[in-house]
């Protein structure tokens, strides 16, 4: 017989010892003894019972008190949050709550099911219109969505709009379940401030810049007309260096209108082939070949001509920089269903796998062994986001000591991609 847990097992193994003999030869002395062990067993069982539930008490007690002092600590982190949270509950009936600063952002408190409205209400899209129920950051959320770092607005009934960044997630049980959502919302009107001021101190400085420049460059142009050919191609060193930083001050200034999301795209129909033709026309260098081919049928493209020329100079500037001397410089261009792909190839070291990730970030170079090219490591960056403006995408591929190709691709207009 095992004894219960917190009684001494040698009164029970008495007990058991007494029972056997009563069941061979009974005898009341045995019979009384018995009576007074298993009095004793129960009592002993009874203190143990006693202890045992104390224990429990205590325990039960000390995590209810963790329990309520970690839901004490998460409430003060949510509520004194600098960044706006809005929670979203859908098990066991629709509820939202809000932690002050969300309510400071969106202006008035959100709790009731008929809060969704006044969240839809308030939030915008950048450019100020409207956002549909089902592209709601916490709409998306409950559908079990992760939202990260999406840029809106919200428009306050007093007419304040507040740029915000939004992210949302699902919140789910052990087993994956919705139970609801949670949506942060943080204030970036000083970073706003900031690129603004920014784009601001850019545009003086190369406004600054320019003027002196052009002055440079043009009388640099009239004297070489004037003066015996020593003198014309010291002057025309002056022209080909002021035309390189001419052209640096309109990538900086392209970065701050990028960055800030104001660069200007003027589209208009466009036949690719004589695009790059003109681009190859402004980049030739005595001693190089570059072909251009256009596979299969094109249609016009609805671009802004004069970004996507400057995108194609700066990879074929490129290709001159980083590339074989003497070797071919090859453009080609077609059709991938929805889309047209440009690449441009040459053949040279190659660019190792480990600089590939970071070639598209700002001030990057591209490792060579010369020592001469020039440049701030602003074209490919600013390729990327002219091309991304445009709803494409830019890439490379590169073999190391055979070639490398940069594709960039186009998307074609809706009644393009159903001819």
């Amino acid at each position: 017989m095992s004894s219960p847990e917190g009684t001494r097992p040698d009164v029970w193994d008495e007990v058991a010892e007494i029972a056997t003999r009563l069941e061979a030869n009974p005898d009341p002395k045995d019979v009384r003894r018995a009576a007074a062990a298993l009095k004793e067993a129960i009592a002993e069982a009874r203190r143990a019972e006693a202890t045992l539930r104390q224990k429990e008490e205590r325990e039960r007690e000390e995590l209810v008190a963790a329990f309520v002092a970690e839901r004490r600590w998460l409430r003060a982190v949510i509520e004194r949050s600098p960044v706006g949270i809005v929670l979203c509950q859908i098990e066991g009936g629709f509820r939202i709550e809000t932690n002050p600063r969300a309510e400071e952002l969106l202006g008035t408190p959100l709790r009731t099911t008929d809060d969704i409205n006044v969240l839809l209400e308030r939030m915008r899209m950048p450019d100020g219109g409207p956002i549909p129920l089902e592209e709601l950051s916490m709409s998306q959320a409950l559908k079990g969505a992760t939202v990260t770092g999406r840029e809106l607005l919200i428009q306050r009934e007093d007419g304040r709009r507040i740029p915000v960044l939004v992210s949302a997630s699902p919140i789910r049980d052990e087993r994956g379940q919705i139970l609801g959502a949670v949506a942060t919302y943080e204030d970036i009107t000083e970073l706003r401030q900031l690129e603004r001021l920014r784009e601001e101190w850019t545009s003086v400085v190369a406004h600054d810049l320019r003027h002196p420049l052009t002055t440079i460059m043009t009388v640099a142009g009239m004297l070489s007309r004037k003066l015996d050919e020593p003198a014309r191609s010291k002057l025309q060193r002056i022209v080909t260096s002021s035309t390189r930083l001419a052209r640096m001050i309109d990538d900086l200034l392209d970065i701050s209108r990028l960055e800030a999301r104001r660069l200007e795209i003027v589209c208009a129909p466009t036949d690719l082939r004589a695009l790059l033709d003109g681009a190859v026309e402004h980049v030739v260098e005595e001693g190089r070949q570059i072909s251009v081919e256009v596979r299969g049928e094109i249609p016009p493209l609805f671009i802004d001509p004069q970004r996507i020329e400057q995108v194609v100079e700066n990879l074929l500037s490129n290709a001159l920089k980083y590339g074989a001397p003497g070797t071919p410089i090859d453009i080609a261009a077609e059709r991938r269903g929805d889309e047209v792909v440009v690449a441009v190839q040459n053949e040279g070291p190659g660019i190792p796998p480990e600089d590939v990730p970071g070639l598209f970030a700002r001030f990057q170079r591209g490792k060579t062994g010369s020592t001469s090219i020039k440049g701030l490591g602003l074209g490919l960056y600013v390729s990327k986001g002219l091309i991304e403006a445009h709803g494409g995408r830019i890439w490379v591929e590169s073999e190391p000591c055979k070639t490398t190709t940069f594709f960039f691709s186009l998307p074609l207009a809706r009644d393009q991609r159903e001819a």
